[in-house]
Order: structure tokens, then sequence, then C-alpha cells
């Protein structure tokens, strides 16, 4: 049980915590549903949406693997978005009640979970300053630089290549093309999951 909870969390909000699977197209809160929870994504895939007037779906927020997601509520009495399953997995519920407690009485864990946001924010603007790159190869080799192993440059994609397509704001044609281009080229390796970073590129 323990591996699926950050290493700050103490053991008294760990035993209020619930930990279950989540299929897709499930929905776990609506806009303006009282806030009850925070959640930390297992495994799978989470949007957090908006409807437009015209009922169109505006994308908030995409939490995959390792992700919080509702954090933003913490302080709020209800949600500001839906949250909606896109890839079934497993989900991690962390009572609000019980996480405002921790937070506001235990300095160590408030600290943690601040360093904890601080690095959600470096990883978000990383992906903002991706997605800002025009070219198909520059998102890959930005992706691998920046989220790769130091020493090697290897990335274990926690999902398909058409979910990372899709985090990437590429078609997954397109960048399965792209792929096979720069593996020719000599500037990647692939092995199933795996991307790994060649010295030439």
């Amino acid at each position: 049980m323990e591996d699926f909870f950050p290493s700050f969390f103490p053991s008294e909000l760990r035993q209020t915590c619930r930990i279950g699977p989540i299929r897709k197209g499930e929905q776990l809160f609506h806009l303006g549903d009282n806030v009850q929870a925070i959640y930390r994504v297992v495994a799978g895939e989470i949007r957090l949406v908006r409807y437009g007037a015209d009922g169109g779906e505006i994308l908030l927020h995409r939490a995959g693997a390792g992700e919080y997601f509702a954090e933003a509520s913490l302080g709020a009495e209800y949600y500001h978005c839906t949250a909606i399953c896109t890839a079934e997995g497993t989900l991690l519920t962390i009572p609000v009640k019980v996480f405002r407690t921790f937070l506001e009485g235990d300095s160590s864990f408030a600290f943690a979970w601040a360093m904890e946001l601080a690095g959600n924010l470096r990883a978000l603007r990383r992906r903002f300053e991706r997605l800002s790159l025009k070219g198909a190869s520059d998102r890959v080799l930005h992706y691998l630089l920046t989220e790769g192993a130091e020493e090697t440059g290897e990335v274990h994609l926690p999902g398909s290549l058409k979910a990372w397509a899709a985090e990437m704001n590429l078609a997954h044609e397109t960048l399965y093309r792209t792929l096979n281009d720069m593996e020719a080229r000599g500037l990647i390796e692939r092995q199933g999951q795996i991307l790994r970073l060649l010295g030439n590129a």
C-alpha cells in the first residue's frame, strides 16, 4: 500500500485515503460539486474540463501517472471544473478535511507539500516550453532532454504512443513518422516503451 503514497505522507493521513480503480468515462466530480477530496493518479489519465456556451469541451489540464489534480480546490468550497477519466487505471483519493488539518498543524508536512507543488510547477513550465516549439522532432528532443534520465537521456513512457502524442499536442501519425525518421537518422533509439537519446542528437 505504501508504494501508492508520496514518501512525506504520515501514516495517519495514509489511513484515511482510499486507493481504487478508475474506469474510462467515469466522472469523479462536476463543476459546482462540494469539494470532498484531492487526487493523485497512480495509473491512467484524468482530464479536467469546462464547457463553453456552445457545449464544447475546454481542456484545463490532463493529469497522468504521479500527478495530482483538484489540489487547486484545497481552499475552495466548490470544484471549479469537471474531472473525467480518459484512460482506466488507479486513483489515490485524499480527503480534503484531513489534508487541511495536516497542512495547518504539521510544518514539516506543509513544507514537503510546498516542495511537491514547486516540482509540479517546474514540470508545467517545461511542458509549456515544449509546446511552444513548432517542430515535432524539436518537441521530442526537448522531452528527452528535460524528462529523461540525466546520464542516459532515457525515458520510460507511462502510456501508449497515442497518449504521448496527445500530451505533445501532435497527431499520433505525425509522432510515429517523426520517431521513425529520428531513429533512422540515429538521433534516438526505441525499445518498446523506452526511448533513448543517442550521442549524435
